[in-house]
């Protein structure tokens, strides 16, 4: 009998710690709640290491389980607005359009030219806008990708928009007076024909004779 006292104090007191835990993880939902109520997603700095207090036992199973249940709300937390955007970005995973590797680019050179190609699916022509700034190529433009989903019983059409900007640095002295661009297939070429050396250098001036 006496050891089934103690067994029974001991589930008791083990009923409390859950009950406490339990309280304290319902405060936390609340308090996350309160915060996705006007959340704006924003870049947020990693959490730091825990810091254990004196009084605390880091093995404590109860106090080992709160800690987790924190931590999966502050992840969850970082990461609401990247899952948010997802809605509207569809390149590769959730990146916005201004992503500064989108889109792909080729880079070629020739003696007399700077070839650079850019696909841009998705993308009309009139929604392209080239710039050349000294030795900065700077494409920009607006995307819109439609993605239709049929079922038996249903049949859903989203559609994405957004803009993008990317800037190529040009290996070599150019000629902006002279540059072309096309647009074909969805691939942009934009043909850059260099400066010849002796343009570069300078011309020489012969001195006139009386």
């Amino acid at each position: 009998m006496a050891i089934t006292e103690k067994v029974k104090k001991k589930i008791e007191g083990v009923t409390e710690d859950l009950k406490e835990s339990i309280d304290t993880l319902k405060e936390d939902v609340n308090q996350i709640k309160e915060r996705l109520k006007d959340i704006v997603p924003v870049k947020k700095r990693k959490s730091s290491l825990p810091i254990w207090k004196a009084q605390e036992d880091p093995t404590d199973p109860f106090r080992m389980l709160q800690l987790r249940t924190n931590q999966l709300f502050e992840e969850f937390y970082q990461n609401f607005g990247r899952w948010s955007l997802g809605r509207w970005s569809p390149f590769g995973e959730t990146t916005p359009f201004s992503e500064a590797d989108w889109p792909r680019v080729d880079i070629s050179e020739t003696e007399k030219e700077v070839i650079v190609k850019a696909e841009l699916p998705g993308v009309d022509e009139e929604d392209i806008e080239i710039y050349l700034s000294d030795d900065l190529l700077t494409i920009r433009g607006d995307k819109k990708i439609e993605q239709e989903d049929k079922g038996r019983d249903y049949h859903r059409i989203e559609c994405f928009h957004g803009s993008f900007t990317r800037s190529i640095p040009i290996p070599a002295l150019v000629d902006a007076n002279k540059a072309e661009a096309s647009f074909k297939k969805h691939v942009l070429t934009v043909k850059l024909p260099k400066i010849r050396a002796e343009q570069e250098k300078g011309v020489k001036i012969e001195i006139k004779t009386n």
